[in-house]
């Protein structure tokens, strides 16, 4: 008889468990709908104070004779810049931003190159710098190292 209660009293108590478990589930379920719902204001209220302010912008430069197109093309560009530059200041950013044309494949092939050779040069320029202040020694068992750029051999050429 013992048992059977017992057994009866874990039953009723495993009932109240998996309640006490639902409504915590419930709870987290309507607290991270409220979360998003709140989110979703404050982008829509974002948005709607970037026009604003993007509005407030074309009308100051057209009081000083700038069209509205001049305009916009002047906030595009700085916004642009703006965005560059607190991609500049993260260290950990992981975001590229490619341009979308017809020639942008070949543009940004031959930026590339540019910046390749261009970071080599500057390497260059730092080892003759640490060279001529004693630092970064070459030891006698150091080994040259394959280019980091494969399209560039160790004297900075381009192939």
């Amino acid at each position: 008889m013992n048992r059977i209660n017992a057994a009866e009293r874990e039953k009723v108590a495993a009932e109240y468990e998996g309640e006490a478990e639902r409504i915590k589930i419930v709870a987290k379920a309507r607290a991270e709908a409220e979360s998003k719902r709140l989110q979703g204001q404050g982008i829509a209220d974002q948005r709607r104070e970037i026009a604003r302010g993007l509005e407030e912008s074309v009308d100051v430069l057209n009081n000083v004779g700038i069209n509205s197109q001049e305009a916009s093309a002047l906030i595009v560009v700085t916004q642009h810049y703006d965005t560059l530059q607190s991609i500049g200041e993260a260290t950990n950013t992981n975001l590229i931003l490619l341009p979308n044309s017809p020639q942008a494949g070949s543009n940004m092939l031959n930026d590339m190159i540019a910046s390749f050779v261009a970071s080599n040069q500057i390497g260059e320029e730092m080892k003759k710098t640490n060279a001529a202040k004693g630092l970064g020694k070459k030891n006698k068992t150091s080994k040259k190292l394959p280019p980091q750029n494969p399209a560039m051999d160790n004297d900075g050429v381009v192939f």
